[in-house]
């Protein structure tokens, strides 16, 4: 790695040491924490998620999406728009795609294994 690299410092782990770091890692574990108290409260509501009509202000507020469907409807339309524009660039036939991604990807390989050798 450092013949490679020279200028960059890159620690090599080992996989145990990988896993003893990861595994130590307060982080690691306030994430199992959350995940398994929010998958513990979700076991626990299971009775009360029955359907049944919101209180007034919250009805409200869910038949309005939140006050956010403006943000979705303008998300469909834009990439909607983005879709047509693209859609300029394709040849229609798949095939022909395809090809070209596997000849590109050719020439990325070959260039990163002529670059490697010099």
């Amino acid at each position: 790695m450092h013949a490679t690299l020279p200028v960059h410092l890159v620690e090599v782990l080992s996989l145990g040491a990988l896993l003893r770091d990861t595994l130590l890692t307060t982080g690691t574990w306030l994430t199992v924490g959350l995940v398994g108290a929010g998958a513990a409260l979700w076991l626990i509501s299971a009775p009360w998620r029955q359907a049944r009509p919101a209180p007034g202000f919250f009805a409200r507020l869910l038949h309005s999406d939140f006050g956010f469907g403006w943000v979705n409807a303008g998300l469909v339309a834009g990439s909607q728009r983005l879709a047509a524009v693209f859609a300029l660039s394709q040849t229609g036939q798949l095939n022909w795609n395809l090809v070209g991604v596997a000849v590109a990807f050719a020439v990325v390989l070959l260039a990163v294994l002529l670059g490697g050798a010099a």
